[in-house]
């Protein structure tokens, strides 16, 4: 099942205007935003038993859909800017530009500045010009990435590597007023290293869980609390995994790929581009969805001279890889994310405590 981002779901681009009307209609005088990196909302309904503080947030509230693709740097660019990746250039994790392939949370090895590569205003910047404070908390390590700098310039950063830190930083400043972005990736960096519901993985719920809760029940006086994640998750079945390398079909057709396995963006050589696209579709057909052209451009906001002219959206548990370009690491990544289903699309959209 393919999850489509028509009808009148709310979707993750609209939170921007959420956080304006909290300010400028309810007169609130401080929104903090909680980030859960990985945890959608299929996830916390079928583990409630290691979130019931979360679930309890959000039982009584309606998903809301992320990007396509669903991840990380697709998805916070779109919620902190109200910009899809057709606009933002926020395509997915990877991309090919100018003969160079980089990823877009960090930005290394591209000569890409990130202020000029995604060019929308954050909510960050819209704030500030209204005379609105505004903070990020972030690990250390993310100060002056790509994506901050792409999809959160404009607030003021604020180091915290544990839960410990963001708290004691929560006591030492005033919250009351303003914006905060607050973010937790230990749901994510558990599911991709481990896999979803191994152990490890449940620990990380079970403590994001508790933090959360904590942090609402201690804070909730002091700002209005909205919860989201950036896309959900699975598990990566490997007898379910199509190496385009081994196509004596495809292969020759492949200029260069980018995005992920779960959203692989495929660069064509020189052919013509709905002939490429009937190719892959034929023999990718019981593992990915193929879109091109016009219908490529709708999921992505709008048209991008650095996405692939195909993108091929990975069905059920199944990978598309090119182990050419892919690594070993990356093709055996137990838990994914980046296409179209919902467990990976539906994500936590509530204000909650």
């Amino acid at each position: 099942m393919l999850e489509t981002r028509r009808g009148s779901q709310e979707l993750i681009e609209k939170l921007p205007q959420k956080i304006k009307d909290a300010f400028f209609r309810e007169k609130f005088l401080s929104v903090s935003v909680i980030m859960v990196d990985g945890l959608g909302y299929q996830l916390i309904e079928k583990y409630r038993a290691y979130a019931r503080n979360l679930w309890g947030m959000i039982k009584d509230t309606q998903p809301a859909i992320s990007t396509s693709p669903s991840t990380t740097a697709t998805a916070i660019t779109a919620s902190m800017t109200g910009a899809l990746p057709g606009v933002s250039n926020m395509l997915g994790y990877s991309v090919y530009s100018q003969g160079k392939s980089f990823n877009l949370l960090d930005f290394k090895g591209s000569n890409v500045n990130p202020k000029l590569w995604q060019p929308c205003q954050t909510i960050f910047e819209e704030l500030k010009e209204n005379q609105i404070p505004s903070r990020v908390f972030l690990p250390r390590k993310y100060e002056a990435s790509g994506l901050t700098t792409a999809a959160l310039r404009g607030g003021t950063f604020y180091p915290a590597d544990t839960y410990q830190q963001l708290s004691n930083l929560l006591d030492s400043i005033d919250i009351s007023r303003g914006f905060n972005y607050l973010y937790w990736n230990q749901v994510d960096s558990a599911g991709h290293r481990y896999g979803v519901g191994s152990q490890p993985w449940l620990d990380a719920l079970e403590a994001t869980d508790y933090e959360i809760s904590n942090l609402v029940s201690r804070h909730g006086k002091k700002t209005k609390f909205f919860l989201l994640a950036d896309h959900g998750m699975l598990n990566s079945n490997q007898n379910n995994q199509f190496d385009l390398a081994l196509s004596s079909d495809l292969a020759p057709l492949i200029k260069n790929i980018a995005g992920e396995p779960r959203a692989l963006q495929i660069h064509l050589q020189e052919i013509d581009t709905e002939t490429a696209a009937d190719r892959f579709s034929e023999i990718l057909g019981e593992y990915a969805v193929v879109y091109s052209g016009n219908e490529l451009e709708q999921l992505y906001g709008g048209p991008n001279e650095h996405l692939g002219q195909i993108v091929a959206f990975a069905k059920e548990d199944a990978t598309i890889v090119d182990s050419r370009y892919h690594s070993e690491t990356l093709r055996l990544l137990p838990g994914v994310h980046g296409s179209l289903t919902p467990v990976e699309m539906q994500i936590p959209f509530a204000w909650i405590g």
